[in-house]
């Protein structure tokens, strides 16, 4: 009979034996990065936000409609309440050089695209009529090492590597990521294998994603060539199609887009660019709703009682909550200091029936990038899907002034992408 030892031996082995693939890719930042732990007002580089953008990133271009299926292969790879995870994520070699908390955006160098796409995170004092970064964040620039590793199958790794493509490509890391905060690249990446006694070797993965796809292209229709001949690569098969119920790729709701401005000179300035041209466009050349809001806002200055703001609004599908102020002039449309705010928000309705405000991610990411040529250009995408759940969430609006507020009602639900595509058309993006 074999001997305990021997079998506790024999089973170690076989587990061992077992090949174990790891990625290794070093970033660095092209933006500006805000992620922080339980304290808000501290950088913290976080181990569980990036394994958090993978699983997002994975999810969106999964392809897979029937959630049971896509809950089951989802905690396959990243794990869940009763199985473990299929890698582990371990950062080194980090480098931050953090601002902390208490500048004013002229001081860290942000023009005002960047600070109208960052605004959440600045704070206004109106002792000195300023803002204030109210957040710590590390400069463009950071550079560390990603390793995931304790794959068992090659098949994981090439998910993964899909993901990470995605995220680096199309997304950022930590808040306002959506808005071109946290944007990254992958400057070095290597796939070993370790097996039975055996040192690890370095292994190429077919169908991956070329992570360093725009490195050397001259133009912008080569970059979009070369973005197009790699998204392929992780499109799921078949396409979803119709209206999907969360953030996920569709051929009929999904759009990309190219934007490069007016020759810029660094990340910095074609981010601060597309933050302008974004914001000139919602403001100065408002949609019809526009027109029709400020008209409503004119209408009930002083009145106690104001109706519900009559028409459709488009400009909330970029998210929500939004908040109008009505304190200076709107472009050519008539407008004065009407002392009162009109707000859109999303509530979520629980089971116990109690409503509790909440918010609606923005459809619209934008991850900016640049090249070994010296060009600098944004990614837009629009992963439209449906809004909000009439069932489970409510969108209502309501006014303020002072230290007074009043419900208005429940307010229309963007239905399409259409203003979205309208307003990146109007800013010069192209269409991918």
């Amino acid at each position: 009979m074999e001997s305990k030892s021997n079998m506790v031996k024999k089973i170690c082995k076989e587990e061992v034996e077992v090949p174990l693939f790891s990625i290794e890719a070093k970033c660095q930042t092209l933006t500006p990065m805000i992620m922080s732990g339980a304290n808000k007002e501290s950088f913290e580089l976080r181990e569980p936000s990036i394994k958090g953008l993978l699983r997002f990133w994975w999810r969106a271009f999964a392809g897979i409609q029937d959630t049971a299926t896509l809950f089951q292969r989802e905690a396959e790879l990243f794990g869940s309440t009763e199985k473990a995870s299929a890698f582990r994520v371990t950062i080194s070699d980090a480098n931050p050089t953090i601002t902390q908390p208490g500048h004013t955006p002229q001081n860290v160098g942000w023009g005002n695209g960047i600070q109208y796409l960052l605004f959440s995170i600045l704070e206004w004092n109106s002792q000195n009529h300023t803002y204030y970064t109210r957040r710590s964040f590390a400069q463009a620039g950071l550079q560390f090492t990603l390793k995931l590793s304790g794959f068992k199958e090659e098949s994981q790794v090439k998910e993964i590597l899909k993901a990470l493509w995605l995220a680096s490509i199309l997304g950022g890391l930590g808040s306002r990521s959506r808005r071109g905060a946290g944007s990254f690249e992958v400057t070095n990446l290597k796939i070993y294998k370790k097996g039975w006694e055996k040192d690890r070797i370095l292994v190429e993965i077919e169908g991956a994603p070329d992570f360093f796809c725009f490195k050397n292209k001259n133009s912008l229709e080569e970059i979009k060539r070369a973005f197009l001949q790699e998204l392929k690569k992780v499109l799921p098969r078949p396409i979803p199609q119709g209206l999907p119920d969360f953030t996920v790729f569709s051929k009929d709701q999904s759009s990309f887009y190219l934007f490069s401005g007016s020759l810029p000179t660094s990340t910095i300035d074609l981010w601060n660019t597309l933050g302008a041209r974004i914001k000139e466009e919602r403001k100065i050349k408002p949609q019809e709703d526009a027109q029709a809001l400020h008209n409503y806002a004119d209408k009930i200055k002083g009145v106690t009682t104001p109706g519900a703001p009559p028409g459709v609004w488009q400009k909330h599908a970029f998210g929500l909550p939004i908040i109008y102020n009505f304190k200076e002039d709107f472009g050519n449309i008539h407008s004065q200091n009407l002392g009162i705010t009109l707000k859109a928000s999303v509530y979520e309705i629980s089971r116990e029936k109690q409503i509790t405000e909440t918010r609606r991610a923005s459809p619209l990411f934008i991850s900016i990038h640049s090249n070994h040529n010296g060009k600098y250009f944004a990614i837009l995408s629009l992963l439209w899907s449906q809004f909000i759940d009439p069932n489970n969430y409510q969108l209502k609006w309501e006014w303020l002034r002072g230290r007074e507020n009043e419900d208005l009602g429940s307010g229309h639900i963007p239905d399409d992408p259409r203003f979205i595509r309208q307003v990146l058309k109007n800013i010069g993006a192209i269409p991918v």
